[in-house]
């Protein structure tokens, strides 16, 4: 999420004396599968995000391609336009849907066994500042222990 950011401050030095602060990821919350039908998965969380800049920041639909121990499992879509509002600490609510790749349900189960998954995001990601719109190339990569999101595809959690 902090690459998202790196952008604005390119997009800053085309627009002159805007100073720019790079905004706070505060972290994740809430996060919750809404549904799953015809290979699609939808879900949602809330992100707590620190806007200090006097401007906000519109973070635009984006698709990155998800992979699970460098096997791609399917498109990351966030088809809703979030706006960082100018000088505020909010919580968002993120709704996301993954086009999980054919077959792909059933090798994801099988990642529930294992104690460590390596999740890895790539794609370009648009964001706009006064209305100047720039796109960053994003290859992130974190390790998650799939047991603990075995409660959520189950409903709890």
């Amino acid at each position: 999420m902090k690459t998202v950011f790196i952008f604005v401050l390119t997009c800053c030095m085309f627009t002159g004396c805007m100073e720019f602060e790079e905004p706070e990821f505060g972290g994740i919350a809430n996060f919750k599968m809404d549904s799953f039908s015809g290979g699609e998965l939808k879900c949602s969380f809330d992100a707590t995000i620190g806007n200090p800049n006097k401007f906000g920041i519109k973070l635009k639909p984006t698709v990155l391609d998800v992979y699970a121990d460098d096997q791609m499992i399917g498109k990351l879509h966030l088809d809703n336009r979030i706006k960082f509002k100018r000088k505020s600490d909010k919580v968002y609510n993120v709704p996301l849907r993954v086009k999980l790749e054919n077959g792909m349900m059933m090798k994801l189960m099988g990642f529930m066994g294992k104690s460590n998954v390596k999740l890895r995001f790539v794609g370009k990601v648009k964001a706009s500042v006064y209305g100047i719109t720039k796109k960053v190339d994003i290859d992130q990569s974190k390790d998650i222990n799939p047991s603990e999101l075995q409660g959520m595809f189950q409903g709890g959690k």
